[in-house]
């Protein structure tokens, strides 16, 4: 067991790891940047668009990253509560991203998180929505090397 505090980088397994505040409505929730061999992943599931000191945080590290794993609850369907996202917040949390210089054309972005109450919740049905947007749609099983 390792307790983690936000922000604060540590090592394991050869990886580093940074947690970062989650928008969750939890105690102390986490996503997590994992960095390994000069890539950096981005795991934001489990949450809602960061508060703005995540953001500054994000920037001020000096961040670009290679893959992107973000919350998808609600699918296509709108959202109406804070701690998880749909693809409308998708696409502003990418933007927010993209905006700070932590993301660019060569970051894969993949949907993940979806819950039985999301619009299009079918995987074809997603992923012919998801695609045109640039982003991938996961599966059970899938592994991406990036």
């Amino acid at each position: 067991m390792h307790t983690v505090a936000p922000r604060v980088t540590f090592e394991a397994d050869g990886c580093l790891i940074t947690p970062l505040e989650a928008v969750h409505g939890t105690q102390h929730p986490y996503v997590y940047v994992i960095e390994h061999n000069q890539k950096a992943l981005l795991y934001a599931h489990d949450t809602d668009i960061f508060e703005d000191e995540v953001w500054n945080f994000i920037k001020n590290r000096g961040w670009h990253f290679d893959f992107v794993s973000l919350d998808c609850t609600n699918g296509t369907k709108p959202i109406d509560y804070r701690g998880h996202m749909d693809l409308e917040r998708n696409r502003k949390f990418r933007e927010l991203l993209t905006g700070l210089g932590a993301a660019g054309d060569n970051t894969a972005f993949c949907l993940n998180h979806f819950s039985h109450n999301a619009g299009a919740a079918l995987y074809d049905d997603m992923t012919a929505i998801a695609e045109k947007e640039g982003f991938l749609v996961s599966y059970d099983g899938m592994a991406c090397e990036f």
